[in-house]
């Protein structure tokens, strides 16, 4: 789940869009009841780093009937 790794994004975010105040992104996962669901498993949110709290930006995760939501916005 390379696109929850928060460290890549914060790389990115720094090298390519210096002057970006807010950032939305947002993937859903679906999952059925024969395969393993899939959780974003980190012993620590690595959204939560001086990186993401002085933007004010928020990491959401959102289990609803049959898929994951997975959310990054202002807060």
């Amino acid at each position: 789940m390379s696109y929850l790794n928060a460290r890549r994004w914060e790389d990115f975010l720094q090298e390519n869009l210096l002057q970006l105040e807010k950032l939305y992104f947002k993937k859903t996962v679906y999952f059925s009841d024969d395969h393993e669901t899939p959780v974003y498993l980190r012993e620590q949110n690595e959204f939560s780093s001086t990186f993401w709290i002085e933007r004010r930006w928020i990491f959401k995760v959102e289990n609803d009937s049959g898929h994951l939501v997975y959310s990054i916005q202002p807060y």
